[in-house]
C-alpha cells in the first residue's frame, strides 16, 4: 500500500509539472525566471530614479530616487547595489542595502565613475578624477586614475598613475584588474595591474590610434574580450591575458557592448547587421554568428545568473524599454520603461 501510494504521489507530481509546462508553452510565456534586474529612469525633468525587477513575480521596486541616481550596479551576492549621482555639480558613487530600507552611503565624492564590484563582493574599483599641475596633465588639467576602495568606503588606494585610466574591470579571481589607458593621439592600450598595485603589465596598443571599449573577461579568466573601432567599424577581439593571440571575432560594421555567459557557453553582442541594431549571440571562438531578437533597436545585453536569458534595452515607438528574451530567441517580452541611457543589470 505504502509502495502504491509513493508510486501515485510520484505521478501527480509529474503530471502537475507537464500540466504546468503545457500551460507556459499554449500561453506563450516562458518559465518563471529568477534573480533581480537593476536599471534606472529619467523622467521629463531629467531627473532620474533607480529600479528593481524581481523576476521570479515580475513586481517592481522603487529603490531611490532623492539621490537622482543612475546605472545601478548590483554586487555579486544581489544584496547591494552601486550607483552614481551628481551632487553640486560633480559624479559621486554611493553603496545601497536593497534587502532593508537603506540610507545609500557615500564611497567616493571627488569626480568618480565607473563602479565595478570585485567579485567577492569586498571591494569597489573605480575610476576618479585628479587635478595636476598645468605642465604635465593633459590640455583639461584633468587626470583619471583607478582606484580600489573597501566596500564600506574605507582604505582607498590608488592604483593607475597614466593620465588617463579607466573602464576597470576585475579578473574572475579577483586579483587582478584590467583597465584602458587613453594615449591621448596615439591610441589606447589595455593594461593589467594587480589588484594591490603591483604587477603592472602593458598587454595590447592599439593600432592607428584606435579607440577601445568594453572590457571584459572571460569567466574562466584566460581571455580579455573588447571592442574596437577601426575604419569607421566596431568590432569585438580577445586576447590571452598575457597580451597574446589577439583574435577578431566579428567583421565589418557595428559590433559592441560584448556580455560573456556566466556559464562561458557564449558572447552576446549588439550588432547592426541588416540595417538594424539587434541582439546577437555567438561562440567565444566568433563561430555560430546569429540574430537572438529582431526589432529595430536593440543594445545592451546583460545575461541571467544562469546562463538562460539575456535583458537588453529597445526602442518601440519612441519610448526605450527593458526587455527579456531566451537563449533561443524565444519568451522575448517587455518588462518596463527606462531612460534611454540605461545599462539593465541582472542579478542573483
Amino acid at each position: 500500500m505504502q509502495k502504491k501510494l509513493g508510486i501515485s504521489l510520484a505521478f501527480l507530481l509529474s503530471v502537475v509539472v507537464v500540466f504546468t509546462v503545457y500551460l507556459y508553452l499554449i500561453r506563450g510565456k516562458s518559465m518563471p525566471l529568477n534573480g533581480n534586474i537593476f536599471f534606472h529612469t529619467t523622467d521629463h525633468n531629467n531627473h532620474h530614479s533607480l529600479f528593481m525587477l524581481r523576476m521570479n513575480d515580475l513586481s517592481t521596486e522603487h529603490l531611490e530616487s532623492e539621490m537622482d541616481g543612475f546605472l545601478p550596479v548590483p554586487s555579486p551576492s544581489g544584496q547591494m547595489v552601486l550607483f552614481q549621482s551628481v551632487q553640486d555639480g560633480v559624479v559621486q558613487i554611493y553603496a545601497m542595502n536593497i534587502s532593508k530600507s537603506d540610507i545609500p552611503h557615500l564611497i567616493y565624492s571627488q569626480g568618480s565613475g565607473s563602479p565595478n564590484w570585485s567579485p567577492n563582493g569586498q571591494y569597489i574599483a573605480f575610476v576618479a578624477a585628479q587635478a595636476q599641475p598645468i605642465s604635465t596633465a593633459p590640455s583639461n588639467n584633468i587626470y583619471f586614475h583607478v582606484y580600489v576602495i573597501n566596500a564600506d568606503g574605507s582604505d582607498i588606494h590608488q592604483l593607475t598613475k597614466g593620465s588617463q585610466d579607466y573602464a576597470p574591470s576585475w579578473s574572475p579571481d579577483g586579483k587582478q584588474i584590467a583597465f584602458i589607458e587613453d594615449r591621448k593621439n596615439n591610441g589606447q592600450d589595455i593594461y593589467s595591474i594587480n589588484a594591490d598595485g603591483s604587477n603592472l603589465r602593458d598587454l595590447f596598443s592599439s593600432p592607428n590610434k584606435a579607440e577601445i571599449r568594453d572590457l571584459l573577461w572571460s569567466p574562466d579568466g584566460k581571455l580579455i574580450c573588447f571592442s574596437m573601432v577601426q575604419d569607421s567599424n566596431l568590432n569585438i577581439f580577445t586576447i590571452n591575458i598575457d597580451g597574446s593571440n589577439l583574435k577578431q571575432l566579428s567583421n565589418g560594421g557595428y559590433n559592441g557592448s560584448p556580455a560573456w555567459s556566466p556559464d562561458g557557453k557564449y558572447i552576446a553582442y549588439s550588432s547592426n547587421h541588416d540595417n538594424k541594431l539587434n541582439i546577437f549571440l555567438m561562440n567565444p571562438d566568433g563561430s555560430n554568428q546569429h540574430p537572438l531578437t529582431d526589432n529595430a533597436l536593440d543594445d545592451s545585453p546583460a545575461w541571467s545568473p544562469d546562463s538562460q536569458s539575456i535583458t537588453f534595452v529597445s526602442k518601440d515607438n519612441g519610448i526605450w524599454g527593458v526587455y527579456v528574451i531566451g537563449i533561443d530567441g524565444s519568451s522575448q517580452r517587455r518588462l518596463a520603461d527606462i531612460a534611454d541611457d540605461s545599462q539593465p543589470k541582472w542579478s542573483p
